[in-house]
């Protein structure tokens, strides 16, 4: 009740006035003292007293068309000021609006200032368009609710975000007394220390050390709605610089080979989109399947999308585990042979996803897996080249 006007509404009406060949049509709904008319044509008042209404009558019967041929002859409207006055209803045929669960809600109407007699067609087109005029205020009613289980999700994603960042933030402080004190412990037993105790400390220590690992990447993992908050216009190239210069130990350690071509701006997050470099960088060189690691990014335009794309010689991914290994925790293989916590591609994933855009991974027949990622509102670099379909 007293929302705007609503063409769709408006539409229904007016297909109900050209059809049935009446100067008003109401879509009416029907309160506990007056009626109000969602949509009207051919007629000024927004609503009228409901002791007056002649769509409280049609709704006592939901399953049939009111049809009143003059209005001056029927006991119950006789003396009604509608009727003895403005707007001089003589003519009225109400189809009652009746929800999935049995509730008339009120009518879309016709009326004339003569008496009519209404062929069956008009009657039955007439219904026809209650029936959408229903299935209207069911999907704004379905709206709603969706938009209420959204907010209520979006909550809920936010108090879980919020709690995992507190969580994984003290966390921190007794981990790392943990990792301290074992490491005193050895230290100050010294020879003392029998070698059971002293591979005991060490499982110890290793576990902490993981653990700490774990507890930085869920941080990571956490920041990533606040840290997509503000938006500007960067440089993909100095995002990639940042995050080779963060990884650089890496690279050396493993004599891996980067190369790269130029890139576009975007508009975005800037600490993100570094964040998804990083972490594709160091995926590639961890799963390298030998001993001299290549790594080329590249940006490429494809059906009007700019695609950028962190190419690698690694082991490759099996197709059918394309999209799995982007949920968080997920491995394809053991802690023995690829070390990790398995939520790097969960925040890569979600990085890009924050940004409206989409993600994926897929093998290269010739070896080695390409990650890819679509970016929007940007500005290329001096070439971006065309990849064929």
């Amino acid at each position: 009740l007293d929302t705007a006007p609503e063409q769709a509404f408006d539409d229904l009406t007016w297909l109900a006035s050209r059809w049935c060949e009446t100067p008003i049509a109401l879509v009416s709904l029907v309160d506990e003292d007056r009626q109000w008319f969602k949509s009207r044509q051919g007629l000024d008042a927004a609503e009228t007293p409901r002791k007056v209404a002649f769509c409280s009558h049609a709704i006592l019967v939901p399953n049939e068309v009111m049809v009143i041929r003059d209005a001056r002859l029927d006991d119950r409207f006789a003396d009604n000021p509608i009727v003895t006055g403005e707007p001089r209803v003589i003519f009225y045929a109400g189809a009652p609006l009746v929800t999935p669960e049995g509730q008339a809600l009120g009518t879309l109407c016709v009326i004339d200032h003569q008496p009519r007699d209404p062929s069956p067609e008009a009657i039955d087109a007439l219904e026809a368009l209650a029936r959408q005029v229903v299935n209207q205020l069911e999907l704004r009613r379905s709206c709603a609710r969706l938009e209420k289980a959204r907010t209520k999700l979006a909550r809920a994603n936010q108090d879980l975000s919020d709690f995992t960042f507190i969580a994984a933030h003290d966390l921190q402080e007794p981990l790392r007394k943990l990792m301290a004190f074992s490491e005193l412990l050895t230290n100050d037993l010294g020879d003392d220390l029998p070698d059971a105790a002293r591979e005991d400390l060490g499982f110890i220590t290793t576990s902490a050390d993981r653990m700490n690992t774990l507890v930085s990447d869920l941080l990571r993992l956490s920041k990533v709605d606040s840290l997509g908050r503000e938006r500007k216009r960067f440089e993909l190239d100095d995002c990639l610089d940042r995050a080779l210069e963060n990884v650089q130990i890496r690279i050396d350690e493993t004599g891996a080979v980067i190369d790269r071509e130029p890139l576009p701006s975007i508009e975005g997050a800037e600490p993100l989109m570094t964040q998804v470099f990083q972490n594709l960088i160091c995926n590639a060189i961890k799963f390298c399947s030998s001993d001299n690691p290549r790594v080329k990014v590249s940006a490429a335009v494809k059906d009007g999308d700019t695609i950028i794309t962190v190419s690698d010689n690694g082991i490759g991914i099996p197709a059918e585990k394309a999209e799995e290994i982007f949920a968080p925790f997920r491995r394809l293989h053991g802690k023995q042979e690829y070390e990790g916590t398995g939520i790097g591609l969960a925040i890569v994933r979600k990085a890009i996803e924050r940004h409206g855009e989409r993600v994926w991974a897929e093998s290269r027949p010739e070896g080695g897996s390409n990650f890819s990622f679509t970016v929007s509102n940007c500005k290329p670099a001096a070439s971006l080249a065309p990849v064929c379909p």
